[in-house]
């Protein structure tokens, strides 16, 4: 089940996770490219402007609490919990958490 959560819900899930995958959708002005990596042991905290940044090479921006933040269980895979990340809208960034 989706629902809308928070910035500080976010970081505590991230903390606590063992694992991740995060996906970044990189608009072009052509069209939509994605990149993927996989991390171990992922920890983030809010910088002084209030804004985490998820520590990877991958062009991501900071997530900030204007940011729209989707958290959506994995009924078939108990262990994942995804979170879509958008702006406007606009889908930025999948994360995959792995407990």
């Amino acid at each position: 089940m989706e629902r809308q959560i928070g910035l500080d819900e976010l970081i505590s899930d991230i903390n606590q996770s063992k694992s991740a995958e995060v996906e970044v959708y990189l608009s072009t002005g052509i069209g939509l490219g994605v990149r993927k990596k996989k991390l171990e042991k992922l920890r983030v905290e809010k910088d002084e402007e209030g804004y985490i940044t998820l520590g990877i090479d991958l062009d991501v921006k900071a997530i900030g609490n204007e940011h729209e933040i989707y958290k959506n269980d994995d009924a078939e895979e108990p262990s994942k919990t995804s979170y879509e990340i958008r702006e406007e809208g606009l889908l930025l960034i999948i994360l995959s958490l792995y407990i």
